[in-house]
């Protein structure tokens, strides 16, 4: 069983990367280690294990956690990104002394695509007017019920079958 938080930067550090960028740490537990982010917020490993786990992935630079946390659309391989430098160095080689160094384009720095869980204000704004003209209220998907929370309550001997009632 896991222990308690601990007060330090490793906690915050780790609870940021799972809050912003999990899919990219579920996917390096699972690659490296063949569990998921699940396990521990389960309490089947430690925080202290966790970012034992943790930081050789942030350390690896072709990890997905990495090309995250530094706003790549996608994870270069190792081959690519010396290719790239390589032709780089070539051209600048070619072009003489004097000229301004010119750096070849590297695609996957390009920002990667919006994250679907973020809203921007305009677009809060915009399910606030739908909410509204929907359902009434511009908090309607706050106030709807969590269907996991309620699934299976309504199962129970002692509520009887609507059907058979």
């Amino acid at each position: 069983m896991g222990r308690a938080l601990p007060a330090g930067p490793q906690a915050a550090g780790l609870w940021g990367l799972i809050k912003d960028h999990r899919s990219a740490l579920e996917h390096d537990w699972r690659t490296r280690y063949g569990m998921t982010v699940s396990a521990f917020l389960r309490r089947e490993v430690s925080w202290a294990e966790a970012w034992d786990l943790t930081v050789p992935i942030l350390r690896d630079p072709d990890s997905h956690v990495t090309a995250a946390l530094v706003g790549w659309s996608y994870v270069p391989g190792p081959m690519q990104r010396v290719m790239t430098d390589v032709f780089e160095m070539y051209v600048n080689a070619k072009r003489g002394r004097g000229t301004i160094r010119w750096e070849a384009p590297r695609p996957w720095t390009r920002a990667a695509p919006k994250q679907p869980g973020r809203l921007s204000e305009e677009d809060r704004v915009a399910r606030a007017r739908l909410n509204e003209l929907l359902f009434g209220t511009p908090d309607a998907d706050r106030l709807a019920p969590d269907l996991d929370a309620v699934r299976g309550v309504f199962d129970t001997p002692e509520m009887g079958d609507p059907a058979t009632d």
